[in-house]
């Protein structure tokens, strides 16, 4: 998580900024592309915190909803695998691996699809329950560490 830079400023803010100074640093052509997904996300999620993970900009509600990265080749969108599944049909002309979406900088960037893909996974984050804050998850380890039991096994030998 991004800490406050300057006292007062709003986290989400600073957060956002990183996102863009992220993207400012892209080389071209996947810079204008990535700023064009980018506008495109946030007019269908408004709402989610924009952070770096994975080291990848990413849209995070509750969840990770969406991430862009890129690369010499190509721009990367990684809206997980069960988005990848419901949108095989769209997607079936792009290069495709279990979560991401491979656009390659010399062909058309697919906006109204990512805009599509994003909506989804904001609505699907929103039947979900919340996720599990890290001292749940702690004290769920312990308890599942505590509960199994030993295993013996035989000697071998004289």
């Amino acid at each position: 998580m991004t800490t406050r830079k300057r006292p007062g400023a709003p986290v989400a803010r600073l957060e956002a900024s990183v996102v863009a100074d992220h993207i400012e640093a892209a080389e071209e052509p996947a810079r204008s592309r990535l700023r064009v997904l980018r506008d495109a996300i946030r007019k269908v999620a408004p709402n989610p915190a924009e952070r770096i993970a994975y080291g990848l900009a990413t849209w995070h509600e509750g969840e990770n909803l969406a991430h862009l990265g890129a690369s010499t080749q190509s721009v990367g969108v990684y809206p997980g695998a069960a988005a990848i599944v419901a949108f095989a049909d769209e997607l079936s002309a792009s290069k495709t691996t279990k979560g991401a979406i491979q656009l390659p900088h010399d062909a058309r960037l697919p906006v109204a699809l990512v805009a599509r893909i994003t909506r989804w996974c904001v609505a699907q984050a929103k039947l979900r329950p919340a996720t599990t804050t890290a001292a749940q998850t702690k004290t769920k380890k312990t308890k599942a560490t505590t509960a199994t039991t030993t295993l013996r096994l035989p000697r071998s030998g004289p």
